[in-house]
């Protein structure tokens, strides 16, 4: 079984695009002045999305930058990897609220607690 399909938070490369998409957006975001610069940024917001207890699917952080980005405003700020991680949550809601998507997450978190269990007992899923 893949296991790719299973993996939650975020890698470096869905990073890259997250920040990409919103320097693309907004005008106000920080740009960093060199690429070595711009790789930092890049790490340090992967290590915090990825610091919080709760991961999602990586598609959940696509979907939050857009949540995000449906919100703002001229005078919203660029946002925080906390920001991006409340919208995380606020795309999950809507997830749980909407009865097709619901059975769509709720049927991919049990495939994916069934792949957990067999990679630790050794099972061949």
């Amino acid at each position: 079984m893949n296991t790719n399909r299973f993996n939650i938070g975020v890698t470096t490369s869905q990073v890259d695009e997250i920040l990409k998409r919103l320097m693309s957006m907004m005008r106000t975001f920080p740009r960093p002045e060199s690429e070595e610069d711009y790789r930092k940024l890049v790490s340090e917001w992967e290590r915090a999305l990825n610091f919080s207890g709760t991961k999602y699917p990586p598609a959940i952080y696509a979907e939050a930058v857009t949540s995000f980005l449906s919100e703002a405003t001229v005078k919203t700020f660029p946002p925080l990897p906390g920001d991006i991680l409340l919208h995380c949550k606020k795309v999950m809601e809507r997830i749980h609220s909407d009865p097709a998507r619901r059975a769509k997450i709720e049927k991919w978190q049990q495939q994916r607690r069934e792949h957990r269990v067999a990679l630790l007992t050794g099972g061949d899923q």
